[in-house]
C-alpha cells in the first residue's frame, strides 16, 4: 500500500518549494544531473526501442526560467517518461518535445503538479498520469514503482496500470495549451488532428483557476481510486475496470478575456471531451467544445458514478458558431452525454448546445440513477440554471433526453428547447419517476422570443412521461412567471410544439401553468395530457391562447381515467383568443371518470376577438358535480362555441352554471347538448344566450332534470336572444315522456320546525313506509314517513 505523506494543499505547498532539475535515475543508462537552465534531453540519454523512445528520470521539476526539450529522429513515435524517485514532479517552465507527431508519455506515481508559468508544446498526443505502470501491448510494462519489474517492448502504450490508490493531479494558476502559445493563432486555424489528445490519467484531478486548451484535440479526464487499468482510449473504460473512481474539480473560468474556459476544445471542429470519475464538482468552471470551422463537433461525454454538481454559473457547452477565422461555420455541434448518479445545476449553471448558423445544435443525453436538480439564478440574477438547445437563423436545435427517477427544478431554473429563426427546435423528452417544477421554474419548447420575432420556425415536442406524479407549484418570487410547462410562439409565422404528459398522477397549483400561445400568425401548439387524476387549485390552470394575429389557438385534450378535481377561483382549464387576434378558438376535449368544479373553477373557451370561439366536449363514465363552477363558452365579437356533454349517472350544479352565451351584437349563441342519467339543479343555469344574433340550442337527454330552486324551469334553462330569435330548448328521454320527470318542488318541501319536537311518539303513529335517500344528510321530520336510510350526500332519485 504506497502512503501518501502530503495531500491537498499541503501537498502543493511542499512541491512548490521544490527546485528545477531533471536526474536521471541510471535505469536506462544515462545517470545523474542535466545542465540548465534549457534542459536537452537527447534520444541517446535514454533507450530506443522500435519506434518508441524510453527516458527513466529520479527527479523532474522545471522553474519558470527553466525549459525540458526533448528531441529524437523522426522516426520515432512514442516518447515515453517515467519518474521514479518517490517525489512528486512541480512544472513550472516550459515542457517541449521537438519530435514530430511523436506522442509524449509522463508518469509520476508520486503525482504531478502544473504550475502559473507551466508551458507545453507538443506536436501530437501528451499522455499525463501518476500511474504505477504503463503497459506495453500484451507483454511489455515500463514501470516507476517497480523499475525492475520493466520488459521494454516495440508494441505503444496500451494502458495505465495503477497498483493502489493513486497520486493527485493538479493544474494550478496555469494556461496549457497543447502547441506553442505563439502559435495559438495558427493552432485554432489548423484542422484539428481527431486522434490527438491531451489527457489527465491518475487519481483525484484538480484544475483550479486555469485553463487547458487544445484547439480542436481532445481532452481526457481520469479519475481512479482504486487498482486496475485504464487503457490509452480512456473511452474505452470498461465496466468493473476500478472498484472506485477519485474525485474531479475544476474552478473559476478564466477572466482576462483572452481565452474563456477552464477546459476549452474549439476549433474547426470541437474536440472530444471525456471525464470519468467517482465524483465532479465544476465550480464556476466552463468546459467549451464549439464548432468553428466546417468540421463536426465530437462533444462532451461525463460518466460520474455519483454526484456530478454544477456551482458559481458553470457551464458545459458544445455551439457551432460564425467567426472572425473561418467565417461561416458550417459544422455541427456536438453532442453532451453525461451519465451520473445525481446531477445538479444552481446559482446559474448552465448545460447548453446551440446553433448561431444554419447547421445543427448537438443532442443533450442525460441518463440519471438517482435525481435531476436545477436551481437559482446566477450571482447579478440575469441568468438562471437551465439546460438548453437553441437553434437561432437557419439552424435546427438538438434533441434533449433526460432519464432519471427524480426531476426537480425551482427558483426560476429552466429546460427549454427553443428556436429563435427559420429552423425546427429539438424536441424535449423526460422518462421520471416524479417531476416537480415550482418557484417560478419551467420547462419549454418554443419558437423565437420576445426579442427574436421574426422567422416561420417549428417549436419541437415536450413529452414526459411520470410512472408516479407531476407536481407544478407557485410562481417565481422575482420574476414575472409561473411555474409550469410552456409551449411558446411568438414569431410571425412560427408553429408551436405539442405537450405530451402521462402520468398517474397530475397536480397543478398555486398558479402554475400548462400553457400553449402564440402571439401572433404562428400556430399555436397543443397540450395532450393522458393521467389517472387531475387536479388543479388555487389557480392553477391549462391553457392555450391567440394573444395577437390570426394564428389559431391550440387544443387540450385530457384522458383522466379516474377523476378530475378543479377548485378555487382562477383556477380552470381554457381555451382563448385575444382582443388583437383573429384566430380561431382552440378547442377543450375531456374524458374522465368524474369531473368536479368547485369555489370557481371552470372550463372554458372564450374568443375576444374576431375568430370563432372553440368548443368543448366532455365524455364522462361517471359523474359530473359542479359547486359555485362553471363551464361556459364566450365570445366578444363572434359565435358562441358549442359544448357537448355526456354523463351516464348524474349531473349535478349548485351555484354554477353552463353557458354558452355570447356578448357580441350579431354573434350568435353556442349549442348545448347534455346526455345524463339525471340532471340536478340547484340555484343553477343552462344558458344559451345571445344578444342580437340567434340564442343557441339546448339538446338534453336525459330520464329525469331536477330543480331545487323556486325559480321556473324555462329560466333556469334558456336559450332566448334580447333581441334576436330564440334559441330552441328540447328536452327528451330515450323511452319515455320526460315530462313527466320535471320536478319543481313545492314551497313547503321543507319545513325546520317539524324538527324540534320528540322524535319517538310520532315514529310510531304511522308505521307505513317509503325507502328514499335524504338530500344533504337532512334529519327526518317525526311527521314524515319512517325512512329506511341509504346515506348519500348528493341527491340521487330512484
Amino acid at each position: 500500500m504506497r502512503c501518501h505523506l502530503i495531500t491537498g494543499f499541503g501537498w502543493l505547498s511542499v512541491v512548490s518549494l521544490a527546485h528545477g532539475e531533471v536526474v536521471f535515475d541510471g535505469t536506462l543508462g544515462t545517470t545523474g544531473s542535466l545542465p540548465g537552465p534549457n534542459f536537452v534531453i537527447d534520444a541517446p540519454l535514454g533507450q530506443q526501442v522500435g519506434d518508441n523512445l524510453f527516458h527513466s528520470f529520479e527527479r523532474f521539476n522545471l522553474d519558470p526560467t527553466e525549459s525540458a526539450t526533448f528531441t529524437g529522429p523522426a522516426t520515432i513515435n512514442n516518447v515515453i517518461n517515467r519518474v521514479t524517485g518517490g517525489q512528486p514532479s512541480h512544472i513550472n517552465g516550459l515542457f517541449r518535445s521537438q519530435i514530430p507527431q511523436a506522442n509524449f508519455y509522463f508518469i509520476n506515481p508520486a503525482g504531478i503538479l502544473f504550475g502559473p508559468q507551466a508551458q507545453i508544446d507538443v506536436p501530437a498526443s501528451l499522455y499525463l498520469s501518476t500511474a504505477d505502470y504503463l503497459q506495453l501491448g500484451a507483454t511489455g510494462q515500463f514501470n516507476a514503482t517497480l523499475p525492475n519489474n520493466t520488459l521494454l517492448s516495440v508494441a505503444a502504450p496500451t494502458a495505465f496500470g495503477f497498483l493502489d490508490h493513486p497520486s493527485p493531479i493538479t493544474v494550478q494558476n496555469s494556461q496549457l495549451n497543447l502547441t506553442s502559445p505563439t502559435d495559438i493563432k495558427q493552432a485554432i486555424q489548423r484542422t484539428a488532428n481527431p486522434n490527438h489528445t491531451l489527457a489527465f490519467i491518475g487519481g483525484d484531478i484538480t484544475i483550479q483557476d486555469s485553463v487547458v486548451d487544445t484547439f480542436g484535440s481532445n481532452i481526457n479526464i481520469v479519475s481512479v481510486d482504486s487498482a486496475g487499468e485504464a487503457p490509452v482510449d480512456t473511452q474505452q473504460l470498461t465496466t468493473g475496470a476500478f472498484t472506485d473512481y477519485g474525485t474531479v474539480r475544476i474552478s473559476d473560468a478564466d477572466t482576462t478575456g483572452q481565452l474563456v474556459g477552464n477546459l476549452q476544445t474549439s476549433g474547426r471542429g470541437g474536440g472530444a471531451v471525456f471525464i470519468r470519475a467517482g465524483q465532479f464538482f465544476l465550480e464556476g468552471g466552463w468546459i467549451f467544445a464549439d464548432t468553428l470551422g466546417d468540421q463536426p463537433g465530437r462533444g462532451i461525454t461525463i460518466q460520474v458514478d455519483k454526484e456530478f454538481a454544477l456551482t458559481q454559473a458553470a457551464r458545459v457547452t458544445t455551439e457551432v458558431a460564425d467567426n472572425n477565422l473561418f467565417g461561416q461555420a458550417t459544422g455541427t455541434a456536438g453532442p453532451i452525454d453525461i451519465r451520473a448518479e445525481q446531477l445538479q445545476l444552481t446559482a446559474g449553471s448552465q448545460i447548453a448546445s446551440t446553433s448561431y448558423t444554419a447547421s445543427t445544435a448537438g443532442n443533450i443525453n442525460l441518463s440519471l440513477k438517482s435525481a435531476l436538480f436545477l436551481s437559482g439564478m446566477d450571482q447579478q440574477g440575469l441568468l438562471p440554471s437551465a439546460i438548453l438547445s437553441n437553434a437561432t437563423r437557419n439552424g435546427s436545435g438538438g434533441q434533449i433526453n433526460i432519464t432519471a427517477p427524480q426531476v426537480r427544478l425551482e427558483q426560476d431554473a429552466q429546460l427549454q428547447a427553443n428556436t429563435l429563426g427559420e429552423g425546427e427546435a429539438g424536441n424535449l423528452s423526460l422518462q421520471v419517476n416524479t417531476l416537480e417544477i415550482r418557484d417560478g421554474a419551467q420547462i419549454a419548447v418554443g419558437v423565437g422570443d420576445q426579442r427574436h420575432v421574426q422567422g416561420a420556425g417549428k417549436g419541437g415536442q415536450l413529452t414526459i412521461t411520470a410512472a408516479d406524479a407531476i407536481r407544478l407549484q407557485g410562481k417565481s418570487s422575482t420574476l414575472n412567471q409561473p411555474s409550469g410547462l410552456l409551449s411558446n410562439v411568438f414569431t410571425l409565422n412560427g408553429s408551436g410544439g405539442q405537450i405530451n404528459l402521462w402520468t398517474p398522477q397530475l397536480i397543478i397549483e398555486q398558479g402554475a401553468t400548462i400553457q400553449a400561445l402564440t402571439l401572433r400568425q404562428g400556430h399555436a401548439g397543443s397540450v395532450n395530457l393522458q393521467v389517472s387524476t387531475l387536479e388543479l387549485a388555487e389557480g392553477g390552470t391549462i391553457r392555450t391562447n391567440t394573444l395577437a394575429g390570426s394564428g389559431p389557438g391550440g387544443h387540450i385534450e385530457i384522458v383522466a381515467r379516474q377523476a378530475i378535481k378543479i377548485k378555487g377561483n382562477n383556477t380552470g382549464i381554457t381555451a382563448a383568443t385575444d382582443n388583437r387576434s383573429s384566430g380561431q378558438g382552440g378547442e377543450v376535449r375531456i374524458t374522465t371518470g368524474q369531473l368536479t368544479l368547485a369555489d370557481g373553477g371552470a372550463l372554458s373557451v372564450r374568443s375576444d376577438g374576431v375568430g370563432n370561439a372553440g368548443n368543448i366536449e366532455l365524455t364522462l363514465t361517471d359523474k359530473l358535480r359542479m359547486q359555485q363552477g362553471s363551464i361556459r363558452t364566450s365570445a366578444a365579437r363572434t359565435d358562441g362555441g358549442n359544448i357537448n356533454i355526456t354523463v351516464p349517472n348524474y349531473l349535478q350544479l349548485t351555484n354554477s352554471e353552463i353557458t354558452t352565451s355570447v356578448n357580441a351584437q350579431a354573434g350568435n349563441g353556442g349549442n348545448i347538448t347534455l346526455n345524463s342519467e339525471f340532471v340536478i339543479l340547484n340555484h343553477s343555469h343552462i344558458f344559451a344566450q345571445a344578444i342580437s344574433g340567434e340564442g343557441g340550442n339546448i339538446n338534453i337527454t336525459t330520464t329525469g332534470i331536477y330543480n331545487l330552486s323556486s325559480e321556473p324551469l324555462e329560466q333556469v334553462i334558456n336559450a332566448s336572444s334580447r333581441f334576436g330569435i330564440d334559441g330552441v330548448v328540447e328536452i327528451s328521454s330515450p323511452d319515455q315522456d320526460v315530462s313527466e320527470n320535471l320536478v319543481v318542488l313545492p314551497a313547503t318541501f321543507f319545513d325546520a320546525s317539524k324538527l324540534f319536537i320528540t322524535q319517538c311518539n310520532k315514529l310510531l303513529e304511522n308505521t307505513d313506509s317509503l325507502s328514499i335517500k335524504p338530500l344533504k344528510g337532512s334529519p327526518p321530520s317525526p311527521y314524515d314517513w319512517k325512512a329506511n336510510y341509504l346515506w348519500n350526500p348528493s341527491l340521487v332519485v330512484n
